[in-house]
């Protein structure tokens, strides 16, 4: 009997000494508007308009989030939802940290497309009114290893 348990004791820990711990996909959430200068490091998120998931975005916005992520080449943008004011309320995706670069979207609608590691992200409304705004999925598509 004492040898079994032995046995079963021995077998447990080597079992538990061998096993590799499963990696958690964090897909962090990040609203537009709710923190000035937003800068975004994760390597996959959500982006939703100030409304979040649920609500209609606010009137008279005007911010942006940067995505920088280290030891990237590309950055995939996935626009599962857009509704805005077609008028007056714009969504753009620049290519790189400012407005000066390659502008690669605006209120196009849904869609997927690439930038490069660094990706700055503005949205504006006016006072009229609020739609539903958006949802992006963002996800480093390259990881490079330094």
């Amino acid at each position: 009997m004492k040898n079994n348990i032995l046995l079963i004791t021995l077998l447990s820990f080597s079992i538990n000494l061998f096993s590799f711990p499963t990696a958690e996909i964090n897909n962090s959430t990040y609203t537009m508007c709710q923190e000035a200068n937003l800068i975004i490091t994760e390597n996959e998120g959500t982006i939703f308009d100030s409304g979040g998931q649920f609500d209609n975005y606010s009137n008279n916005e005007n911010c942006s989030i940067l995505i920088d992520l280290e030891c990237s080449e590309n950055i995939e943008f996935d626009i599962t939802s857009f509704n805005l004011e077609t008028c007056c309320d714009d969504l753009r995706i620049y290519d790189g940290p400012t407005t000066q670069n390659n502008l690669i979207y605006s209120n196009d609608g849904t869609g997927i497309f690439q930038t490069g590691g660094t990706a700055l992200i503005t949205f504006s409304s006016d006072g009229s009114f609020s739609l539903s705004g958006f949802e992006i999925f963002f996800e480093n598509t390259k990881k490079t290893i330094s």
